[in-house]
């Protein structure tokens, strides 16, 4: 059996001697002056997308528990129809936002379909940013509610 050389072992998947493959490692990669500028703004835009998209998604998130407690202690779920009294369940809450996902989501493909094709689409970075302010006023209009009903403390105010 032949022993291996111990240069066959050492070799890297950069072509040529040990020593000029750690030169090539240690060297930044090179782009040119033109490409800088344009990587600077895609790395600020990744950043500036960052904090809008976490706050999104940690407030899509309470879906499944603050607001099915909320909606639990603090919301009048009675129904007083003609023929047929009840209440809604709590879990009704949890499959609104997943009917509403399924109900409007070929109108909103129809739109910017539409929009496309008279040359106004938003860009992906608008629709996030129009995501994002929806958030915010189903948050507010949470908060308006809260404070209509007596906020935190348990007891619904009946407006008739």
């Amino acid at each position: 059996m032949k022993h291996r050389s111990w240069r066959r072992v050492r070799q890297s998947p950069i072509r040529g001697p040990p020593g000029q493959a750690r030169r090539q490692l240690r060297r930044p990669p090179r782009c040119s002056r033109s490409l800088r500028p344009r990587i600077k703004r895609a790395i600020l835009a990744l950043i500036a997308l960052f904090l809008p998209t976490t706050m999104f998604w940690a407030a899509y998130e309470q879906q499944g528990n603050t607001i099915a407690l909320w909606a639990s202690d603090h919301t009048d779920r009675t129904i007083d129809l003609i023929v047929w009294h009840g209440e809604i369940p709590v879990t009704w809450f949890q499959a609104f936002n997943p009917f509403m996902i399924f109900a409007f989501t070929p109108f909103i493909i129809a739109f910017w379909t539409w929009q496309e094709k008279r040359g106004m689409e938003p860009s992906t970075v608008t629709k996030m940013a129009l995501g994002c302010f929806g958030v915010a006023l189903s948050y507010l209009i949470m908060a308006g509610a809260a404070a209509r009903t007596g906020g935190d403390s348990g007891d619904i105010k009946k407006r008739g």
